[in-house]
């Protein structure tokens, strides 16, 4: 809480106010704080003094298993910012101090600290009701040298640059974000925040008070989950279905109702488990699972291969909610073996971080149907380095690359050989300055 004050003469002092170790409902502790205190101070004709109260939320992103923040801590250099202002003149002046804040969370989604007036009320009003004199909040960024008289506002000082604007004093119902992290902040991180007042020479001696609350509230920690490895992955989906006549992979939309019949087919480091089972009806293959954030592995090559294990075309291949950010092997991924994928459905396909699309997309089938045109355009492929057989055999008419970022290719070879339905390719993004093997690019291509 800041607790701000104009005072005629004498000493101001705040007494110690203090909470430990208070812990949530969800058992998590918060670390100790406090406001500091007490403090004395001599004055003049006008006094401002800034008291601080801190209110800590530390979100509990589900019931169980818990994740995310055991420690969230916030602390002040001082407990009040006094301005104090002596008139001289008939000029009015302005003035300004500040406090440093220390934040600290092992949250691995980092805090959010916000400020805010303690009420809707925004004015620094003194402290007898009888005197209307107040402080006005500024109504928009401005500069120190725009305040109209009696107006307020404040500023962060850190890690903003020295010299910017002043900001409105935000009202309790819509608080100001000061500092934001979307990680752990290990070391404790330093907010410096500053108050200015333009204050008028006829200003009424006396203390003006506002109570300013600054809030820490640790960001919310999704649920996640991670498939296990490409290979393993794949081994258990194709053994789901020993008749081998699977036809479709998808996500459900609710989890099975039967458990008993489903295989986990994610990590043991997972917050939550993924289960896959086979739907003999319309004969799919389902996955579901109650995380948030449903990972690729890091190592999701031949994740889908030849899914149908030899035994007939597959129809449809659907990875959305497949969340592919941290795969970096996504070679023979959709790979189709001697048969077709007749479609690939890639939603929000997420690649950044990808390094090999080694035979991603190629088939050895040697008949068959022209396949649906696959949409690429959800593709970030700036960090592959090898593509090298990528489109090998596929069946794909259409080809739209265009989405492409290829400038850190260095293996190009047999990328789009024996594609005997491909009419249409579009490389126009293409960047081949890296590229050191691009033998038999199109080899057999039709």
């Amino acid at each position: 809480m800041l607790n701000l004050g104009i005072k005629n003469t004498g000493a101001f002092r705040l007494g110690n106010k203090i909470r430990v170790g208070q812990r949530l409902k969800n058992g998590t502790r918060i670390s100790d704080f406090l406001l500091l205190g007490p403090i004395g101070l001599i004055i003049y004709l006008l006094f401002f003094s800034f008291n601080f109260l801190f209110d800590f939320s530390m979100r509990n992103s589900h019931a169980a298993p818990l994740v995310g923040a055991s420690i969230l801590s916030m602390s002040v250099s001082t407990p009040s910012v006094d301005l104090d202002f002596t008139p001289t003149g008939s000029a009015a002046q302005f003035i300004e101090s500040g406090a440093n804040l220390t934040i600290q969370t092992d949250n691995r989604t980092g805090v959010t600290t916000y400020v805010a007036s303690i009420d809707e009320n925004t004015d620094l009003k003194h402290t007898d009701a009888t005197i209307a004199q107040k402080l006005s909040s500024i109504s928009s960024t401005a500069a120190a040298t725009a305040f109209s008289d009696n107006n307020w506002g404040y500023r962060v000082t850190t890690p903003a640059p020295p010299g910017s604007d002043f900001l409105p004093i935000p009202k309790a119902s819509a608080p100001d974000t000061i500092f934001s992290t979307p990680n752990a902040t290990g070391s404790p991180y330093v907010v410096g925040i500053s108050f200015g007042a333009k204050v008028a020479a006829n200003l009424i001696s006396g203390t003006y008070k506002k109570d300013i609350v600054f809030t820490a509230v640790t960001n919310f920690v999704p649920k996640t989950a991670t498939f296990l490895p490409g290979p393993n992955f794949n081994f258990l989906v194709k053994k789901i279905n020993p008749a081998y006549n699977t036809e479709n992979f998808k996500r459900a939309s609710s989890q099975p109702a039967n458990l008993s019949s489903v295989k986990v087919v994610s990590t043991a480091d997972s917050d939550y488990p993924i289960y896959v089972w086979y739907e003999s009806a319309d004969k799919t293959v389902y996955w579901w699972s109650e995380a948030d954030i449903a990972y690729a592995n890091e190592d999701a090559h031949e994740m889908f291969s030849n899914l149908s294990d030899g035994h007939g075309h597959f129809n449809s291949v659907d990875v959305s909610g497949i969340d592919m950010s941290k795969t970096k092997n996504a070679s023979y991924m959709f790979h189709s073996g001697n048969y077709l994928y007749k479609n690939i459905i890639l939603g929000d396909f997420n690649s950044e971080n990808v390094e090999d699309m080694s035979y991603m997309f190629a088939s050895n089938s040697s008949s068959g149907s022209p396949t649906s045109e696959i949409d690429f355009s959800k593709f970030k492929t700036s960090k592959v380095r090898f593509m090298r057989h990528m489109f090998e055999g596929n069946f794909s008419q259409v080809l739209n690359l265009a989405s492409f970022d290829t400038s850190s290719v260095e293996d190009m070879s047999e990328m789009f050989a024996k594609t005997k339905n491909l009419t249409t390719v579009n490389l126009s993004s293409f960047n081949t300055s890296n590229v050191k093997d691009m033998k038999n690019m199109f080899r057999y291509a039709s």
